[in-house]
């Protein structure tokens, strides 16, 4: 029986390896995603970047709809321009997460890409800009683009989820930085894992996590939602028993509106804290005048024929620093919603929440045009 055992054991191991393999070879034929590996963060090497100068592909989506290829430069940054601390042109940092990074589009068609093309020629635009950045993030990425490359303009983009997510007590992911319980400024290291390191080299492993986005799907999954039945499959016989539940579901509904209003004042004041200690930070870089925070729109709302934000309250608090503390800010809510208003273009992709080129162009018109630089060079 053992031997017999051992033997399907063989059998089965043999099966998966040759499926495997067949799969590897097939996968390694289509356009699977590129990992942009990200580099070890430590204290030696405290700013997040990627694996530098390589073209890397990727692909939005599980069925390879939508194909673009980038260049990761020698700072480790998705950009066709190689940073050059040291030559004479005037510089232009767009700083952000993953609409900085723009994975959905080419580099010449996101926000500093753009800024390229309508610069004058005696300035450029690098964009430096990692997925997962909230503000903490950005604070350490405006600190080395001011100390090296002593930018004209630092545009900082924000966007909805930038807030909470500068709490350590909200999100921790590795090779970021956060503000903790004390509202210090503290670094999560990163280094990958051999096994990651060697997953990386697996197209089909790279399709499930990149393209197809397993985890993200085996998070949404439950055994009881597969079993679940719907409401209308239901008979309810007893009366009684059925209002009895109501009255029960309505004292639950309740008492969680009640702890959830509880817990969103809480974060509230959090939040606020925050960014109390970010615009201190920021101001200690002495770059006022030369830093615009480039604020994205909330596109439901224009979608829904309202030309005013919804309530966002962290923007609301957002701004009201902006103004205390004396910085320019540009809020993309109204340049989107009069295009919108007179094209009916949305301004992300179909499966994708990340910015297009429409909006990507549209935002760096808006930065050309604040800064009164917009040159024709047709």
């Amino acid at each position: 029986r053992r031997k017999i055992f051992l033997a399907k054991i063989r059998d089965l191991t043999l099966i998966l390896l040759v499926t495997f393999l067949a799969l590897e070879l097939i996968f390694r034929l289509l356009p699977v995603s590129d990992s942009l590996e990200l580099q070890p963060v430590n204290r030696n090497s405290p700013v997040a970047h990627y694996k530098p100068n390589r073209l890397v592909t990727r692909s939005t989506g599980y069925s390879f709809d939508h194909i673009v290829e980038k260049k990761v430069n020698n700072y480790g940054y998705l950009s066709d321009l190689n940073f050059e601390a040291s030559n004479n042109k005037k510089k232009i940092v767009v700083i952000g997460d993953s609409y900085v990074e723009a994975l959905q589009v080419s580099n010449a068609a996101s926000v500093h890409g753009y800024l390229n093309k309508l610069l004058p020629l005696n300035y450029e635009s690098y964009g430096i800009g990692v997925s997962g950045s909230p503000l903490s993030q950005y604070l350490i990425f405006a600190k080395k683009a001011i100390v090296e490359f002593k930018p004209e303009y630092a545009i900082i983009l924000v966007v909805a989820n930038d807030f909470d997510e500068s709490l350590l007590q909200y999100k921790a992911a590795p090779g970021m930085h956060y503000f903790d319980a004390s509202f210090n400024l503290v670094r999560i290291d990163y280094r990958p894992t051999v096994l990651k390191q060697i997953l990386r080299t697996s197209a089909f492993a790279r399709y499930l996590h990149l393209d197809y986005k397993i985890l993200s799907r085996l998070e949404r999954f439950s055994f009881q939602n597969l079993m679940s039945v719907s409401a209308s499959q239901i008979n309810i016989t007893n009366k009684r028993t059925h209002n009895s539940d109501a009255q029960k579901r309505e004292v639950t509904n309740l008492l969680a509106r009640k702890n959830l209003d509880a817990s969103s004042d809480q974060k509230d004041k959090r939040i606020k804290k925050m960014l109390q200690h970010f615009f201190g930070e920021l101001s200690s870089l002495d770059y006022r005048r030369r830093i615009i925070f480039l604020l994205d729109a909330d596109r439901g709302s224009i979608y829904n024929g309202e030309s005013k934000r919804r309530d966002q309250s962290f923007f609301k608090y957002f701004i009201s620093f902006c103004e205390k503390n004396g910085y320019r800010y540009l809020d993309l809510q109204e340049s989107f919603s009069q295009h919108f208003s007179k094209n009916g273009q949305k301004f992300e992709f179909l499966n994708d929440a990340h910015w297009n080129e429409l909006a990507h162009r549209l935002s760096a018109e808006l930065i050309i045009d604040r800064i009164n630089l917009r040159v024709d060079k047709n």
